[in-house]
């Protein structure tokens, strides 16, 4: 299973949506696209930590798929 990671953070809170970025890669996410990341490690409770710290919560969507398509 994976767990993906898509977020919409507004352009005056730039400086945040790098560090968020950055702390995703540091979890082990991979981009899929600028704002769209995944990873198959358990992370979701760092993850949960993650944003509640950034204060992101209402620009972040975390979702666990099953399987991606090929």
């Amino acid at each position: 299973q994976w767990l993906m990671v898509f977020f919409d953070v507004p352009e005056e809170q730039r400086k945040t949506r790098d560090l968020l970025r950055r702390e995703l890669r540091s979890l082990g996410f991979q981009s899929v696209q600028k704002s769209v990341w995944v990873t198959r490690q358990a992370v979701g409770k760092p993850l949960q930590e993650l944003i509640s710290l950034l204060q992101v919560r209402r620009f972040v969507k975390p979702l666990v798929v099953r399987a991606l398509p090929r």
